[in-house]
């Protein structure tokens, strides 16, 4: 019944930000699909310790990033939780690459975005 209420949940966040869901998990709390909006996969997850969260892949400066602490607490919750082995030393852009790419893959999962 949970797994149920955590598809409805991400299916509910995916919707409101108009992403096209390839993929979804309520064992992992986890949606993956396209936002066009952004022209980016998009990591719509849920866990029991930080709520929903929507993820965009990207690269960038995260030491210049106000929210890098916040981004790289969150992501190593999430390979704890979903048992990811993670580096002490890569940015939290880097972590939530391997994490997402780890986890499509524990899923079977194909990692491909939609054409622009």
């Amino acid at each position: 019944m949970a797994e149920v209420r955590i598809e409805n949940l991400l299916k509910h966040v995916a919707s409101v930000n108009h992403v096209k869901v390839r993929h979804l998990s309520g064992k992992y709390g986890i949606a993956v699909g396209y936002c066009p909006t952004h022209r980016t996969d998009t990591y719509i997850v849920y866990s029991p310790s930080i709520g929903v969260h929507s993820w965009y892949p990207h690269t960038g400066n995260c030491d210049d990033c106000s929210e890098r602490s916040n981004c790289e607490k969150e992501i190593r919750q999430l390979a704890f939780e979903w048992k990811v082995s993670t580096r002490e030393d890569m940015p939290p852009t880097e972590l939530a690459k391997h994490l997402f790419d780890t986890v499509m893959r524990r899923l079977g999962w194909e990692n491909k975005s939609e054409p622009d």
